[in-house]
């Protein structure tokens, strides 16, 4: 008659101690204590799993291996302030956007459309500009010179501005400037991904 072997939680009772049962081995149980009771319950989990919901890591986070040591701190940083960026834009949280904005922000959307940093706000805090949660911003390319870092990709969701839904599929370009206060974003810039025929037939004005 076969049995099964139960390695202990590593946590409970020091280094792994192994609990034989019946003969022959079959896949690995952990053998847990709960706070209340002495009893022993047994509960099905990959071991490296359970050390990481021990230490509070989830399974699917990078650690600290999946870091690029070549990669320069300014794109690290700049790339944080986006993630933050991104939260205000999908909440419509125009105090949060406008620390990030350098005073001299430019934005130059799809449309053709101008905005300096004080009409933007403005129109995200009147309702005038309004993001879907659905909003995403990706990085497909980077460029780091200095106190300057630009950051291309796609801009996917969408918008309503003014009466109109706007759906994103466009180019996406953005420009960071470090300041003394930190890094600030100087320009914002879309553009719709429609092929003219002129680039199909691989002929442009000069």
């Amino acid at each position: 008659m076969g049995g099964r072997v139960l390695p202990v939680c590593p946590g409970s009772y020091g280094r792994p101690e192994w609990a034989l049962e019946g003969a022959g081995r079959e896949a690995p149980f952990v053998r847990c204590r709960t706070d209340r009771q002495e009893s022993r319950r047994y509960k099905e989990a990959p071991r490296d799993t359970h050390r990481q919901r021990r230490r509070g890591q989830r399974s699917d986070e990078p650690t600290m291996a999946t870091i690029d040591p070549l990669e320069p701190p300014a794109l690290r940083q700049v790339r944080a302030l986006e993630r933050i960026r991104l939260e205000a834009i999908r909440r419509n949280d125009a105090d949060a956007m406008l620390r990030l904005l350098d005073p001299m922000f430019i934005c130059i959307t799809a449309g053709g459309d101008l905005y300096d940093r004080d009409r933007y706000v403005h129109a995200v805090r009147t309702h005038q500009l309004s993001y879907a949660a659905d909003l995403e911003l990706t990085e497909t390319d980077h460029r780091v010179d200095g106190g300057v870092v630009i950051l291309v990709g796609m801009m996917h969701g969408h918008a309503r501005m003014e009466a109109d839904m706007q759906v994103f599929r466009h180019r996406s370009m953005r420009v960071w400037r470090a300041r003394e206060e930190g890094w600030k974003l100087l320009a914002w810039q879309s553009s719709r991904r429609e092929r003219s025929a002129l680039a199909l037939s691989g002929t442009f004005p000069a």
